[in-house]
């Protein structure tokens, strides 16, 4: 059985929105997975998020990250480039309203919306 291991920032409606979306998405895939969401506070999730590598290392496979922590991400190379992914299955106009590229970091898609989900980089 697959897994997915995400960090989440402390806030009941982040905390409610995934596992409502996780489990949209195991009843519309089919698919036979779990969801492990820990919720922490602002700086606990930074520290192990950017801080400790934990999006580096594979402790983590997303985390929801301020957006004051991008830069700092980017730089690190903490974060997985999603542009060559949504060139292969490209995600339908509007879905998500905030991806965009981000200044001064390539052509490399880094952001999503006000409180981003980036994925860790792939091993």
């Amino acid at each position: 059985m697959t897994g997915l291991r995400i960090a989440v920032r402390r806030f009941g409606p982040f905390e409610s929105a995934i596992r409502k979306q996780f489990d949209d998405f195991l009843r519309v895939s089919g698919r036979d997975a779990t969801l492990e969401a820990v919720a922490m506070d602002l700086n606990p999730l930074h520290e192990s998020a950017i801080a400790g590598r934990g999006l580096g290392n594979g402790e983590w496979d997303i985390a929801f990250l301020n957006t004051d922590w991008l830069a700092e991400a980017v730089v690190d190379n903490l974060l997985e480039d999603l542009a060559p992914h949504q060139a292969r299955a490209a995600i339908p106009t509007g879905r998500i309203r905030g991806a965009r590229r981000s200044p001064g970091c390539s052509n490399s898609v880094a952001g999503c919306g006000r409180c981003p989900i980036m994925t860790g980089r792939s091993a």
